[in-house]
């Protein structure tokens, strides 16, 4: 991984991020994050995904994003979003370990 130029923040989002409840709340993180986020904090990135991950069971909003970040990612060669295709891919597989019937259509859906 790069080295981060501001850990301290890094450090602060990985640990908001783990902290949060409310799915919606950690999408609009993220948009936010992905929007104005040094390129090399992948980690808070990868952190609002896995969360997503955590809270996501039988939420269609939660399973729609990580879908769409798993087909954003997938086709890319770059360090950072083979890392972020990664953590949505874990996150979306952690809901399909945990008997979600949406999120395991889904993927389903989105094997290739």
């Amino acid at each position: 991984m790069a080295a981060i130029s501001d850990p301290e923040g890094e450090n602060n989002k990985i640990q908001w991020a783990a902290q949060q409840t409310d799915v919606s709340q950690l999408i609009q993180a993220y948009q936010h994050w992905y929007n104005w986020a040094d390129a090399d904090e992948w980690a808070s990135g990868a952190a609002f995904l896995r969360q997503i991950g955590n809270l996501g069971v039988g939420n269609v909003e939660a399973i729609k994003f990580l879908t769409q970040q798993i087909t954003y990612y997938h086709n890319s060669r770059l360090k950072s979003s083979i890392y972020l295709y990664n953590a949505a891919r874990d996150a979306l597989l952690q809901l399909v370990n945990q008997g979600d019937v949406l999120a395991t259509e889904a993927w389903q859906d989105i094997q290739i």
